[in-house]
């Protein structure tokens, strides 16, 4: 969820980027640091959400979020 969400915010506000790609990256090492998860699992989850992100913002161009002022 977090990698499909980054995917979108980053598309819509891409000078931002940095900033959704370190919360999916802190969020990815939680996951495994913590237990929850195996690494590969989180990268397969990564990758699905990505395509889904991808996928849905392709197809929802310009009105997914709305526009930040920073």
């Amino acid at each position: 969820l977090a990698s499909a969400w980054a995917t979108v915010a980053s598309r819509e506000h891409p000078k931002q980027k940095w900033m959704f790609d370190a919360y999916v990256g802190a969020m990815a090492w939680s996951r495994v640091d913590l237990d929850r998860h195996r690494q590969r699992d989180v990268l397969a989850g990564a990758l699905i959400g990505a395509a889904i992100g991808k996928h849905y913002s392709a197809q929802h161009r310009g009105w997914v979020l709305g526009r930040m002022s920073w």
